[in-house]
């Protein structure tokens, strides 16, 4: 997150980028979901190996006033 301020006004920025990232999700508890939950994030991670899946950036603006 950045802010610029000029004036009265000030824009912040939230950035971030939507892709996913081999994870072993076990050390969030056990069973069966925690289990799903890091086979299906590392889907994702060789989907988007495969090209199948595309990163992409995101950018928040959020402008206000002092």
């Amino acid at each position: 997150m950045y802010s610029y301020s000029s004036g009265k006004s000030i824009t912040s920025y939230v950035t971030d980028t939507y892709d996913f990232q081999p994870k072993n999700w076990g050390g969030y508890g056990s069973g069966i979901p925690y289990a799903a939950v890091t086979l299906i994030n590392n889907y994702g991670v060789y989907a988007q190996s495969v090209g199948a899946i595309v990163k992409y950036h995101i950018c928040i603006t959020v402008p206000d006033t002092k």
